[in-house]
């Protein structure tokens, strides 16, 4: 049905990457395929949880520039989103690739930038939920300082 066509693509990529940490690389590899011939082009996200995972096979075969190549489109693609962890989650991938190859210094600074983009995250859900909480309280706009008066 219609669900099929929609999430099968994303859902076949999220899958490819749990059996990738179960390191059962062959079905891995088979779901990443799936996923990237079935996704619609205009899924962006699903395209780069695909290469995620697809660049992350190729490492651990050995195939240092195809596992760059994959990771760094899917670096590009999420920076197109809003979506700051998926943006984070793939620059961390990119890391593990470059460590993998031997490219310890620029993992490293790879590392650092998805730490930075994840404390934003952090920084913006901590702030959503004082604002919610203050909404919620009736607090918002107000001060109890009653010394100002």
């Amino acid at each position: 049905a219609i669900g099929e066509r929609v999430f099968r693509p994303t859902i076949a990529a999220m899958l490819a990457r749990a059996l990738f940490e179960q390191r059962r690389i062959d079905e891995a590899e088979a779901l990443a395929r799936e996923s990237a011939e079935i996704a619609d082009p205009g899924d962006i996200v699903t395209h780069v949880y695909w290469r995620r995972v697809s660049a992350l096979i190729h490492a651990e075969h050995g195939d240092h520039d195809a596992a760059e190549e994959l990771v760094r489109e899917a670096v590009a693609l999420a920076s197109e989103t809003d979506f700051v962890n998926d943006q984070a989650d793939a620059l961390v991938d990119l890391a593990d690739v470059l460590r993998i190859a031997g490219r310890t210094t620029e993992a490293t600074s790879v590392a650092t930038d998805a730490l930075r983009r994840y404390a934003v995250k952090i920084h913006e859900t901590v702030l959503c939920d004082v604002c919610s909480a203050a909404c919620r309280s009736g607090s918002a706009g107000t001060t109890s300082d009653s010394s100002r008066t």
